[in-house]
């Protein structure tokens, strides 16, 4: 008996987290409840519900149930009842009167509740088929056990893993206990390293008494997390697509989701001010050891496709290139998305302030975007060609049409339509899976209720924009003999790598940060003055093109690194910067992962 209370408690838990039913009971609710029912101490309740027809109870060792006295109920001839839940048998529903009654079968008895139709009535059922689903007899257990045994002593791995799909064994059982070093040995054998670290947290939990083992599987757990650590960007892409980063060191993998400490991550790479403690990250496409919010993972993926068609424009030849958004229709399928977006760029606005939508789009990369002059102009002088350092192109075949068109011909100008929906790699299924597994997580790991609560996981509303471009005709470029080739290197994970700037071009880069400085763009007049210090320095245009896009790229402090700097000019209050103070501002970059290039940079802009 005590087997299947245990288990059954998991059951009921793990449902109400499915059902959005998992509330916190009243002190006082409780008290009357089990005054009325007389539920015993050691029962714990889980769910209770009340209206003026019904009282009904779950605790992990039966369902409470007493209807009040009134005309229905009289009719149907319902009573109340104590039902034990490893005697339920099944359960059948249907309605009556707008009512809903369940009948339960148990021991050949049949007993019947009469609820109004909600969400319990789907509750009920689903712990009953996870119940029956869940045991077989101990005789059955102890055999497969002894099984798996046998396979491991003779190293079929292999045939020892399929045993253990058929097993359920409750967790609080010796049998279990008996199990889990085979189970060990069966996923190290194929480097499931975090499947061996969760294995090991759990033989901590049979072994609290005893010092040594208890020290033993700290360490076993480390080694085997840290080897996942080592290996972990050559998993494939679907086994860590999504992260949760938690300051925590509990262990969490679902169908989806892996937890991750957040003091101890891989070698991966995040956008500016992340990673964040309770964040869910979702994978780059292409750059795999990138991970991106996943709440506007489609708008960053969005920002990078514009920034690299941007830049295969300007290595084509254009000599302008118009930006503009596209509003959409609203689509009555997508009923969980977020607000309608109303992008004015020419105001550069999007939407009004406050709007879900105008957040998520104005927390992504696109905000660079909005803040863009709707129409850039550019004067090329070297001859167009396909630049190798290029990540979605070797994906995107209408680009390389277009590179084929622009190359082989006098192709004069474009249209293209670039939207978030292109880039989007979860469909609405995958999203309500994730936010059901995101609220076990966080139950398991009792961690990040407020964060769960407030920022579930959506569907972003479809951001849009067109791109105009003109080209300069192929025949004023001056001639060249070297064979132009439009097939891009396929580079997966390499980052565009600009020259160091010399004397010329760091004054150059100055007077670029001195026009950024007040709203974070260059107006037509602050052009025109640029384009001037440009002929005086003897840059070209392609080379101030790449230095302003470094500029620009340098202009926003993650929060890490203003917080530094703020520390960095309190120190410099009296003038110098003594030892300590230098050692305390090397402790804080280090704490704030900001590197010493990094370091150097901020405070030589102070």
């Amino acid at each position: 008996m005590a087997t299947e209370n245990y288990t059954m408690k998991e059951i009921i838990k793990e449902a109400l987290v499915r059902f959005d039913l998992n509330r916190v009971i009243d002190q006082n609710d409780k008290a009357e409840v089990s005054k009325l029912f007389s539920i015993p101490v050691e029962q714990n309740i889980l769910f209770f519900s009340k209206n003026e027809d019904y009282i009904l109870v779950m605790t992990d060792f039966a369902i409470y149930y007493e209807p009040t006295i009134n005309k229905i109920l009289r009719t149907e001839n319902l009573f109340s009842f104590i039902l034990l839940w490893y005697e339920i048998e099944s359960v059948s529903k249907k309605m009556q009167n707008d009512f809903l009654i369940l009948t339960f079968s148990a021991q050949e008895k049949e007993f019947k509740i009469f609820l109004e139709p909600s969400l319990v009535s789907d509750l009920i059922s689903y712990i009953i088929t996870k119940k029956n689903n869940y045991y077989t007899t101990t005789n059955q257990d102890r055999q497969i056990v002894d099984r798996v045994k046998k396979f491991v002593l003779e190293k079929d791995y292999q045939e020892a893993k399929m045993l253990l799909n058929d097993v359920k064994i409750d967790k609080g059982t010796v049998l279990y206990q008996e199990l889990l070093p085979l189970k060990i040995d069966i996923y190290k054998n194929s480097n499931n390293f975090y499947r061996v670290a969760e294995l090991h947290q759990e033989l901590k939990d049979f072994n609290r008494e005893n010092v040594d083992t208890l020290s033993l599987c700290n360490r076993e757990k480390q080694q085997n997390y840290n080897n996942y650590l080592k290996h972990f960007k050559e998993l494939p892409l679907r086994e860590r697509n999504i992260i949760t980063v938690s300051n925590t060191d509990k262990l969490f993998k679902s169908e989806h989701i892996t937890l991750l400490n957040i003091n101890q991550l891989p070698e991966i790479h995040f956008p500016q001010y992340h990673p964040k403690v309770n964040q869910t990250y979702i994978a780059h496409p292409y750059k795999t050891d990138t991970y991106l919010p996943i709440e506007n993972y489609d708008y960053e993926l969005l920002n990078d496709r514009l920034y690299e068609f941007f830049y295969i424009l300007q290595c084509l030849g254009a000599t302008s290139i118009t930006f503009e958004t596209i509003e959409e229709e609203n689509n009555e399928e997508n009923n969980h998305s977020n607000t309608k977006v109303e992008a004015e760029i020419g105001r550069k606005r999007i939407g009004a302030k406050g709007d879900v939508e105008y957040d998520s789009v104005m927390n992504s990369s696109l905000r660079n975007y909005l803040k863009m002059e709707r129409t850039q102009t550019f004067n090329p002088t070297k001859k167009p060609y396909i630049p190798n350092d290029l990540v979605w192109y070797p994906n995107e075949f209408s680009w390389q049409r277009l590179a084929q068109q622009r190359l082989n011909g006098n192709f004069l100008s474009h249209d293209e339509v670039l939207s978030s929906s292109q880039t989007q790699t979860l469909d609405r299924n995958e999203i309500l899976d994730v936010n059901a597994e995101l609220k076990m997580l966080f139950t398991s790991v009792k961690a990040g209720v407020h964060y769960q609560e407030e920022k579930e996981i959506k569907q972003n509303r479809d951001f849009s924009c067109r791109i105009s471009v003109k080209f300069k005709p192929m025949n004023e470029f001056p001639e060249e003999t070297e064979i132009i080739d439009i097939t891009a290197e396929k580079v997966i994970q390499t980052p565009v790598q600009l020259p160091a700037p010399n004397d010329n071009e760091a004054r150059y880069l100055e007077e670029i940060h001195f026009m950024l400085e007040d709203d974070g763009v260059i107006d037509d007049r602050e052009r025109t003055i640029l384009e001037r210090f440009r002929t005086r320095y003897n840059i070209t245009p392609e080379r101030a093109q790449e230095l302003e896009v470094q500029a620009i790229a340098s202009t926003q402090l993650t929060p890490a690194e203003q917080e530094y700097l703020e520390e960095y000019k309190n120190s410099l209050q009296n003038g110098v910067i003594s030892e300590r103070e230098r050692r305390l501002l090397n402790r804080l970059a280090t704490a704030l992962g900001i590197d010493e290039a990094r370091v150097a940079e901020l405070e030589e802009e102070v």
